[in-house]
């Protein structure tokens, strides 16, 4: 398994956002950390932390990691709050690539070795609203760094952003 020993935090930006097509986020806190792999060498990736308003029935709290080395910045994975967050502190993301690209994992479907050290559930066992999808997700807590730079340099390689 080809993961960072550990991740270092490198520098911390201001101001950041990030333009999707429908909307806009401004990110309240914005770390760019650094981590070494024999594949890829020296990785960059940055968690940018937004509230998004009326997500899945509320307003909810977002870690987007984005592959930070190259300019524009390269979303990779989004973690959301679950809807118990404010007891369990903890965030979700899924896990795409089943089909070598942007296809989610269903519950029947294996998981890539990788992720054996991950912690998994159901999305809609973390987030109860009309519409959210019966696939997996890694879940981490708020502070759980390592897990979410980890899970988004293995989205960017199943993707082939990296």
């Amino acid at each position: 398994m080809d993961l960072p020993e550990d991740w270092s935090l490198v520098r911390e930006r201001k101001g950041e956002s990030y333009k999707w097509p429908d909307s806009l986020d401004r990110y309240s806190r914005y770390r760019v950390f650094m981590g070494t792999t024999r594949s890829e060498g020296v990785v960059h990736i940055g968690l940018g932390e937004t509230i998004r308003k009326k997500r899945w029935g509320r307003n909810r709290k977002y870690v987007v990691a984005f592959l930070s080395s190259g300019s524009p910045q390269k979303p990779l994975a989004e973690f959301l709050a679950a809807d118990d967050y404010k007891e369990t502190r903890e965030l979700v993301a899924v896990i795409r690539g089943s089909d070598g690209g942007r296809r989610m994992y269903g519950p029947g479907d294996a998981l890539p070795e990788i992720y054996e050290g991950f912690r998994t559930q159901m999305y809609d066992d973390r987030v109860d609203y009309a519409g959210v999808w019966h696939k997996v997700v890694v879940v981490a807590l708020e502070d759980d760094d390592a897990t979410m730079l980890n899970h988004a340099l293995i989205q960017g390689r199943r993707r082939r952003s990296m």
